[in-house]
């Protein structure tokens, strides 16, 4: 092992991401209570046909192609800075959550008919493509350039969630899967990859600004509490809770720093 390498921050996020996934499981799919709620909070915002279709033509530019061209970025960075283990593990990673999702989703988790339907949403593919990369993205790139990706990053995130909750194609419980089986799998990584961690509090700042840039321009576009003044507050904590989990995700990504071998 290298004798930089401290591993307990991988294990800490392996441990805690698959623990929150299966708690999140157990209550948001499998339970009657857990469903509603997470139903309820879907259902929380609104917004017109227009502002629909404005929103998920950007959705349309979350692709494989997309997070491809990412990916490959991320590879070309890792391979600039000398350090072909960490382009592997962007490799891995991205591929790993994506395939983990795909699995989940397909093959191992089904919903019970609890009153709303059997239909399983769980993780959500698009938040996964999304998060895996802009994870990866923050993973190979130098210290100084995580701000302005965490800012990116967060308002990306947000707004693809978003999107995704006035269209009616997910849950919030998905999406916090979807960035959990993400994290799993940077903690996976950062086992093998020789790393330290620091808190980035920086970047945990950014990209907080750049989720309620993301607010800020769905409210603008036409996204609306769908209780009108009386469900104002529900809306409010559905999106900026969605914004917080996935600033939290990438400034905990930002953390961890490659040590050389």
């Amino acid at each position: 092992m290298h004798p930089n390498h401290r591993p307990l921050a991988a294990v800490l996020t392996l441990v805690g991401a698959v623990v929150a996934v299966l708690q999140l499981v157990r209550h948001a799919l499998l339970d009657a209570d857990g469903q509603q709620l997470d139903q309820d909070a879907m259902e929380a915002v609104w917004a017109g046909t227009d502002t629909r279709d404005t929103l998920l033509s950007v959705l349309g530019y979350v692709s494989i192609g997309s997070a491809a061209a990412v990916l490959a970025a991320c590879v070309v960075t890792a391979l600039a800075r000398r350090n072909v283990g960490l382009a592997v593990a962007a490799v891995v990673l991205v591929a790993g959550a994506n395939l983990t999702t795909q699995v989940l989703k397909h093959s191992v988790l089904e919903r019970p008919d609890l009153g709303l339907g059997d239909h399983n949403s769980l993780p959500s593919g698009h938040a996964t493509v999304v998060t895996s990369v802009l994870v990866a993205a923050l993973l190979v790139a130098p210290r100084t350039v995580r701000p302005v990706l965490g800012a990116a990053g967060g308002f990306l995130a947000t707004f693809v969630g978003t999107s995704m909750l006035v269209a009616g194609w997910h849950r919030p419980a998905d999406l916090l899967v979807a960035a959990f089986v993400c994290l799993a799998w940077l903690g996976l990584v950062c086992l093998v990859l020789p790393t330290r961690w620091r808190p980035a509090l920086l970047t945990l700042l950014t990209a907080l600004l750049g989720s309620v840039a993301a607010g800020v321009v769905v409210v603008v576009v036409g996204v609306r509490p769908t209780d009108g003044w009386a469900g104002a507050a529900e809306a409010a904590a559905v999106l900026g809770g969605t914004g917080v989990a996935f600033s939290l995700t990438l400034a905990l990504a930002a953390g961890f720093r490659p040590v050389r071998a």
